[in-house]
C-alpha cells in the first residue's frame, strides 16, 4: 500500500491537470472562436457584412496595413486600392465604408463592433430607450485605468442611475449657473497673457504655449465646479491626468499583443501607479468636508454612490470613476474645443471683426453675463 498510494496521487493530478487544460482550451475556443462567429453570423443574416477577420487578431492586421499604406500614400498614391482614402484619421473606416457600405462589422482581437453612418438608423438607435444598447466592453477594460466604469463606460441599470443623477448638472441652467467662475479664470487668463506681452521685447507681442494655458484654464474652472473651496487641490491633478492618457494613447488592442494590459512592463506600471495616485487623491478631496459645497458635482456624485445601483464597482471606486470622467472631459474635451476656435478665429481675421464688434455692442466693456450672451446672435450661431 506505501507504493500505491504516491502512484494514485500522481495519477489524480495528471488527469485534474488534464481536466484543467480541457476546461481552458473549451474555454478559449468559446471565446476567441465561437462567440465571434456565432455574432458575425446573426449580422450577415441581417445583411450585415464586413471585413473578414483573422483568427485571434481580428482586423487589427489589416487595420495596421491600412494606416502604414495611408502613411506612404504621397508615395505610392498610383497603388492605392480603389476606394481607398487617404484624407481621414481612420482610413480603414473609409476604406470599408466603400467595400461594405454605411453599416458593418469589423472585430478587435476578439471583439465585434458595429460600424454604423447610416444616418437614419444613428437616429432608430438614439430614439431607442432600450438598455440593451451601450458602449463596447473594452473600454472599461482597455481604458479602465483612465475611464473605469462611470458615466462614459457604463451600460444598463448602472448607466441610467448614473444618467439620472449626474447629467442633469450639465443642463445648460446649471452651466450658466457657473458662469461668474468662467469669467473670473477667463481673466486671468487674459491677464497673465497680456502680462507676458509686457515682458516681452517692446514689440506688443510675445511666443505663448498657448494649449498650456488653455488646459490650465479649462482645468481650474471645472475643478471649481466639482469641488469648490477645494479646488486648488484637484488642479494639482491635472498633470497625473495627462501623464495618464499619454500612456494610453495608443490602444493595447492595437498593438496586437493579447491581455497586453496585464504585462508588468514599465509603461504599464507607470498606468497602475498614476491610477492609484490619482484614485487616493479624489478620494482625500470628495471626502474631506463631504457636508460643505452640496450643490457641486462631486458632492453630487457622492450621494448619487448611495442612493442607486453601483454594479460590480464599489463605493469608492463609483465615486472616483465618475470624477474622473466629469473632469476629464471638463478640462480636456473643452480644451481641445476651444483650441480649436481660436485657430479658426486666426485664420478668420474677418470673422474676429466681426464677433469683436458685436461683443462691444452688446456688452459695452462691461463682464458678460447670461442675459448677455442671449443677446450675441451671431456669436451664438457660429457656436451652434
Amino acid at each position: 500500500m506505501e507504493g500505491v498510494l504516491p502512484e494514485l496521487i500522481f495519477y489524480s493530478l495528471v488527469a485534474l491537470c488534464i481536466v484543467i487544460w480541457i476546461i481552458l482550451f473549451i474555454w478559449l475556443g468559446n471565446v476567441l472562436y465561437l462567440e465571434p462567429s456565432n455574432i458575425q453570423l446573426k449580422l450577415r443574416r441581417q445583411g450585415i457584412k464586413g471585413p473578414p477577420p483573422a483568427f485571434v487578431m481580428g482586423n487589427i492586421p489589416e487595420m495596421k496595413r491600412i494606416m502604414s499604406m495611408a502613411a506612404d500614400a504621397p508615395r505610392s498614391e498610383a497603388h492605392l486600392p480603389l476606394g481607398f482614402s487617404t484624407s481621414t484619421t481612420f482610413p480603414y473606416f473609409a476604406q470599408w465604408t466603400k467595400l461594405y457600405g454605411g453599416t458593418f462589422t469589423f472585430a478587435l482581437g476578439n471583439e465585434q463592433l458595429l460600424y454604423v453612418a447610416d444616418t437614419k438608423l444613428v437616429k432608430e438607435i438614439n430614439l431607442s430607450k432600450t438598455l440593451d444598447l451601450g458602449k463596447p466592453s473594452y473600454l472599461q477594460k482597455d481604458r479602465g485605468p483612465l475611464l473605469g466604469k462611470g458615466l462614459i463606460t457604463s451600460n444598463g441599470a448602472v448607466w441610467f442611475h448614473q444618467r439620472k443623477t449626474i447629467a442633469p448638472q450639465l443642463f445648460m441652467d446649471k452651466v450658466k449657473g457657473n458662469l461668474n467662475i468662467m469669467v473670473e479664470s477667463a481673466s486671468n487668463l487674459v491677464s497673465s497673457w497680456l502680462g507676458l506681452i509686457e515682458l516681452g521685447s517692446g514689440s506688443g507681442c510675445a511666443d505663448i504655449r498657448v494649449d498650456d494655458y488653455i488646459r490650465s484654464f479649462t482645468s481650474t474652472v471645472i475643478s471649481k465646479m466639482m469641488f469648490g473651496s477645494h479646488h486648488s487641490k484637484a488642479v494639482e491633478l491635472f498633470p497625473k491626468c495627462r501623464a495618464l492618457m499619454k500612456n494610453l494613447q495608443t490602444p493595447t488592442i492595437l498593438k496586437g499583443i493579447p491581455f497586453f494590459r496585464y504585462l508588468p512592463t514599465k509603461e504599464n506600471r507607470d498606468v497602475w501607479r498614476l491610477e492609484r495616485e490619482i484614485h487616493a487623491s479624489l478620494i482625500d478631496i470628495v471626502k474631506e468636508n463631504p457636508e460643505a459645497a452640496s450643490d457641486k458635482m462631486a458632492q453630487i456624485i457622492m450621494e448619487s454612490a448611495k442612493t442607486g445601483e453601483l454594479g460590480p464597482s464599489t463605493l469608492d471606486q463609483y465615486i472616483v470613476d465618475n470624477c474622473k470622467d466629469v473632469y476629464l472631459a471638463g478640462f480636456e474635451v473643452t480644451a481641445v474645443a476651444t483650441l480649436w476656435g481660436l485657430v479658426l478665429l486666426a485664420s478668420n481675421p474677418e470673422w474676429q471683426a466681426r464677433l469683436r464688434a458685436e461683443i462691444f455692442e452688446v456688452c459695452g466693456g462691461h463682464v458678460p453675463d447670461t442675459n448677455m450672451l442671449g443677446k450675441m446672435k451671431l456669436v451664438c450661431t457660429k457656436l451652434k
